[in-house]
């Protein structure tokens, strides 16, 4: 790696900001420097634990699974290399001009989310090269665009030069570690919207930290 020291990102939700649906918004954000190891759970589950009928299907996801592939998952988590982040909103208290404001302003407040999240999870962070994948938001070329020289100039500013930052939007049927931290979202989820905690603690002495934003 040429003497870089490389560390690995991956960013998923649960919820959305809009005025329906679940009361609280999930981020959810998974740091190592072993994505391979991370990516075995998930080939684990096909080989091991799906129904044949199911071992090709495209891609898998926590709200789809049973109990029994959900516990694997996250307790498989709890003797990896990584670390678990977290950003949770209540949408109840946030301003109205986030939630009625329309597409930009949901969009800055996303921005905001995610931004923070990572900064975060790299304030204990000595890599200087840090690989950024968020499950697939943006079809249009222009917003992803956008979307990535926000995050780059705002970390840079933040971290300087000589970190080297590579953003990638993904597919989350494309990439095994977007569907792992796809199962951390949905237990956070699972207790903040229906106070159902089982799932969360399996996980949570991973979690560095989960920020809850209640105003």
């Amino acid at each position: 790696m040429n003497g870089k020291s490389r560390v690995y990102i991956y960013v998923d939700e649960s919820g959305d900001l809009g005025i329906k649906g679940t009361t609280y918004f999930i981020m959810a954000l998974l740091v190592t420097s072993t994505p391979r190891s991370i990516e075995k759970i998930i080939r684990k589950v096909r080989k091991n634990i799906l129904k044949k009928k199911y071992k090709k299907s495209i891609e898998i996801k926590a709200n789809k699974s049973n109990k029994r592939v959900r516990e694997y998952v996250l307790s498989k988590l709890k003797n990896k290399n990584i670390e678990l982040y977290s950003f949770v909103v209540n949408k109840n208290k946030l301003l109205k001009e986030v939630i009625y404001g329309g597409p930009s302003f949901k969009e800055k407040f996303y921005r905001f989310i995610t931004l923070n999240i990572i900064k975060k999870a790299l304030g204990r962070s000595n890599h200087n090269q840090v690989m950024i994948y968020l499950d697939k938001k943006y079809t249009q070329k222009k917003h992803i665009k956008s979307f990535y020289h926000y995050l780059s100039s705002k970390l840079k500013d933040e971290f300087g030069t000589k970190v080297e930052f590579k953003i990638s939007q993904e597919d989350s049927f494309n990439q095994k570690c977007l569907q792992v931290v796809d199962f951390v979202a949905w237990a956070i989820g699972r207790k903040y919207n229906f106070g159902d905690e089982y799932y969360f603690n399996i996980i949570k002495e991973k979690l560095n930290n989960i920020e809850v934003m209640e105003k």
